[in-house]
């Protein structure tokens, strides 16, 4: 007899007001959402009783992970093969529509409940068709009800993804059955046991479990069996614990159960999950007839799910048997597994799962298993499980030293995609054992790729003093993930060195249709790359560049999969600086292409890119996130290189909001994760560093910082103040310093320099620069140049500074009603853009205006800005913040906001108090 429910009160009172409604006409979606162990099965079957109860036709269905293949198994399970046979794998809308209407049917008949378990592990075709069916079951007497478990590891899949839009959908009510009591454990244990445990080991049996049900009750029932000390219970060692109990309880079943049963739930335990019959039978040496009869008594025993599948009762099961069968006999399993798992022709990750368990086999059918599957890894995403095929590959056989040099290309190839440490030791060791002088150059190339990436722009450059034009058999051996000796020279010449002024890329990018296009891959991302440069360097117009890059979108370049994700970034990079907002939805779809792949390094280049463009925006909070994201990804593949740039950009970030010692704790991080860098990358940290320093009133060391930084940059040739901006802050640093002339200087020059590249933000920038350190008329006409130059711009920030400025200039003339006007425009941008430094200045400006002006700065409604207006005005209409968000197209996060700064202008404390306020005003 199964042991109460205990603890779901509330998901029972749920469940029964959900049969009501489907009882009575009205659909819902329940999902109850939780680790494995947590009840989750045990509510949907209370879910069951209560929908029979209650006139409910109940159809059930259960999801496996090895069967996630099979096009609408989940959904034939409830409602039969109603898809034909030849369309099961296409979740098309004609399939989809009679999935729903067979759903229809039989809701016409009597109301319907659906109980769907493991959905974690359902099939594509029938996720789509629960997206498909949610929006379209309200008026339906339907309940489905969900069981799921969050995903863990790779094989949910699209399954997992699935469930977490899923849980955050409206239409679905979301039940996450919490850990038991402590009391509610106990009282679960003593059931169980028929007599109350002692305190002691009473609480022992609770922290083990964690008040996992499951737990609670094997834990229980093996505790008191073993009479474990409960001094040696530790919540740190519960899963370990957990699986040595499990394996004695399951080791005392089997010991009383054939031998032949124990053979076979080994068997089991080393294949997984999922495993056919007739393996188990071969891996245990049975026949099927045999091994048949000892499934049906290892079901009886409890020990394999009574559901007529091969799956462990026990979650922890697997776990237990392979610690029970001891590491030398399990590791030995495992190559025979995979030797019949061969025989079998299963697919090759099944195989090389159990190969990277087990002995060398020295078969050369396994090291072609191994490779295939480290190819197929990648292509399917899973770039941490393809480095572990592909370095288990190389302690097999090889034919001929050539075939040793290509399996460590490829393995260093993969890792190049997760841990670019590890790819210097795979490509070191290729390039010392080719005996192929044309291989040396793309050996080289990728070697010096993964070094500069580990911030090691010297060692980089080394090994690209031996170069051929001829790639030899390492580029023809199919592996395709690297880049090429052009491309890799190129990344290197813009990051390390100075760049060379001549040869220029074909035609530059003064026209755009010099662009390769018939040119191989290495011509794509060398052109691709040079565009960057050309940009920097000023050899073009912002147009011209933009133009380049344009073409090479309309012919697919930028989203095709021989360009690297670096190339990718330089080109959007260009495009971020001609103020082109493409550039934001290009690294979006190529993002999402590089995800799908698994590649830590591809994301991290490109997220540091994708922030800029924010950054540059003045879309300060979605580009910390997105920054954050970078730095973990940064760390896991040792992306060094990547490092100051996203240290500087998150430094930005956060100086713009405020937040001045997270901005220094962000930049000193680069120097103790990882070696000084002296690539160019270092010349944004170091602008980075020098205007926290001008905000902080350090203007002599600011000064000197940015004059090293331009000396540097000049080496280069880097002249474009739209991609390094260090002459600006500068000339503000030597006039606060008295040095007028040279800071005049400074600032025009930029002006010049951003006037010729032709982009609003940099030009607008530079012209409120120099518009603030000029007095007069001149500089008043700066001034509303800045302004006039970046009011149709995207970089709403810098519009919002060059608005500050010029209503300073305004209140300095007298013109205080201009003045005023324009900070309050400019206080209303600051605010959204989370700006928090900007919006502190602005509102000191307005106070000293208002102070001018004879009248106290103005309160209550008067206070608020035209955004804050039209948010108010929203909110005490009743509307969410999520509805005020939609209307006024800004992020929630912004609402937050405005009504923070609303409440405390108006003296309120609430939306009701706030309402009551501005009731006068409609009247």
């Amino acid at each position: 007899m199964e042991p109460r429910i205990r603890d779901r009160d509330q998901e029972i009172a749920v469940l029964e007001a959900a049969v009501r409604s489907a009882a009575s006409g009205e659909g819902r979606f329940l999902l109850l959402h939780g680790p494995a162990g947590i009840g989750k099965s045990r509510l949907l079957g209370e879910g069951r009783e209560r929908g029979r109860a209650r006139g409910l036709r109940v159809l059930s269905g259960r999801a496996s992970r090895w069967e996630q293949e099979n096009g609408f198994g989940l959904a034939g399970q409830i409602v039969g093969r109603v898809v034909p046979t030849g369309e099961r794998h296409d979740a098309s809308f004609p399939a989809l529509d009679r999935l729903h209407q067979a759903v229809v049917e039989r809701c016409e008949r009597s109301p319907l409940l659906l109980a769907l378990d493991d959905l974690q592990w359902a099939d594509e075709a029938s996720l789509r068709f629960l997206a498909y069916l949610l929006p379209r079951m309200r008026s339906l007497p339907l309940l489905v009800i969900a069981g799921a478990r969050p995903p863990t590891d790779a094989s949910s899949g699209s399954s997992g993804a699935f469930v977490d839009q899923l849980a955050a959908d409206d239409g679905v009510t979301l039940l996450r059955p919490r850990p038991l009591s402590a009391a509610s454990s106990l009282g679960l244990a003593d059931e169980i046991t028929g007599t109350p445990l002692p305190g002691g080991l009473a609480d022992s049996v609770h922290r083990l479990s964690g008040g996992n049900p499951l737990l609670v009750r094997e834990l229980a029932r093996t505790l008191l069996q073993r009479r474990i000390d409960p001094s040696v219970a530790d919540a740190d060692a519960l899963a370990a614990i957990a699986v040595d109990i499990l394996g004695g309880h399951l080791r005392s079943l089997l010991g009383a159960m054939h031998e032949d049963a124990a053979e076979l739930a080994r068997a089991m335990a080393t294949l997984g999950e999922g495993a056919a019959p007739h393996e188990a039978a071969s891996l245990a040496h049975q026949s099927v007839e045999v091994a048949t009869r000892q499934l049906s008594a290892l079901r009886a025993a409890g020990i394999l799910r009574d559901d007529g599948s091969l799956g462990f009762a026990h979650p922890l099961a697997v776990a237990a048997l392979r610690d029970v069968t001891g590491t030398a006999r399990l590791t030995a399993l495992h190559g025979t597994a995979a030797e019949i798992l061969h025989r079998c022709h299963a697919e090759n990750d099944r195989v090389a799962s159990h190969l990277v368990r087990s002995f060398p086999l020295g078969a050369q059918w396994a090291a072609g298993a191994l490779e295939n599957a480290a190819r197929d890894a990648v292509h399917e995403g899973k770039p941490a499980a393809a480095l572990a095929f592909a370095s288990r590959r190389l302690q097999e056989p090889f034919a001929t030293p050539d075939d040793r040099v290509r399996a460590l290309v490829l393995a260093g190839e993969i890792a190049q995609l997760v841990d670019h440490r590890t790819a210097v030791t795979y490509l070191r060791a290729a390039l010392d054992e080719t005996g192929c002088a044309g291989c040396e150059a793309a050996l080289s190339s990728l070697l010096g790729r993964s070094l500069f990436a580990l911030g090691r722009p010297a060692e980089a450059l080394t090994p690209h003093t031996r170069t051929d034009p001829d790639p030899g058999p390492v580029r023809r051996n199919g592996s395709g993930y690297g880049t090429t000796p052009e491309t890799s020279d190129s990344t290197l010449i813009n990051f390390s060195r100075p760049a060379p002024r001549s040869p220029r890329p074909t035609g530059g990018c003064r026209h755009a249709s010099a662009r390769p296009r018939t040119a191989g891959d290495q011509a794509k991302n060398t052109f691709l790359v040079h565009a960057w440069h050309t940009g920097i360097s000023q050899d073009a117009t912002a147009s011209a560049c933009a133009a380049a890059v344009s073409e090479a979108l309309d012919t697919g370049m930028l989203l095709d999969a021989s360009t690297t994700p670096e190339a990718v970034a330089d080109a959007c990079w260009v495009l971020a600086a001609a103020d082109d907002r493409r550039a934001e939805t290009l690294l979006d779809e190529r993002m999402d292409r590089e995800w799908r792949q698994g590649s830590d390094t591809g994301m991290a280049v490109l997220q540091t890119v994708r922030s800029l463009t924010l950054l540059r925006r003045g879309v300060l909070a979605e580009a910390e996130e997105c920054l954050r994201a970078a730095m973990e990804r940064i760390d896991a593949s040792h992306a060094e290189v990547l490092r100051p740039l996203a240290a500087a950009f998150l430094a930005e970030c956060l100086r713009e909001q405020g937040r001045g010692e997270e901005a220094r704790s962000a930049l000193d991080r680069v120097h103790t994760a990882g070696p000084r860098h002296r690539a160019g990358q270092e010349d944004w940290l170091m602008v980075s560093r020098a205007e926290l320093l001008l905000a902080e009133g350090e203007g002599r060391r600011g000064s000197e910082l940015l004059r090293a930084c331009g000396a540097r940059a000049s080496t280069r040739g880097w002249t474009n103040p739209a991609f390094l901006s260090w002459r600006a802050p500068l000339a503000q640093a030597l006039h606060t310093l008295g040095r007028i002339p040279e800071a005049r200087a400074l600032a025009f020059e930029e002006v010049a320099l951003a006037s010729h590249w032709g982009g609003p933000r940099s030009l607008g920038r530079a012209q409120r620069v120099a518009g603030t350190l000029v007095a007069g008329d001149e500089g008043f006409g700066l001034l509303q140049d800045a302004v006039a130059t970046l009011g149709g711009s995207s970089a709403r920030l810098e519009y919002a500074k060059a608005l500050t400025a010029l209503g300073c200039c305004l209140g300095e003339r007298s013109s205080l009603p201009e003045a005023s006007t324009a900070m309050s425009r400019a206080l209303d941008i600051a605010l959204t853009c989370h700006a928090t430094t900007l919006a502190d200045r602005i509102r000191h400006e307005l106070g000293r205006i208002a102070a001018r002006a004879g009248s106290a700065p103005p309160t209550g409604l008067a206070a608020l800005t035209p955004s804050e207006r039209r948010v108010a005005e929203l909110a005490g209409r009743g509307s969410i913040n999520r509805e005020i968000a939609a209307a006024l197209f800004i992020a929630p996060k912004t609402v937050e906001v405005h009504l923070t700064n609303i409440y405390r202008k108006l003296a309120v404390r609430n939306r009701g108090e706030m309402a009551r306020k501005l009731r006068p005003e409609r009247g």
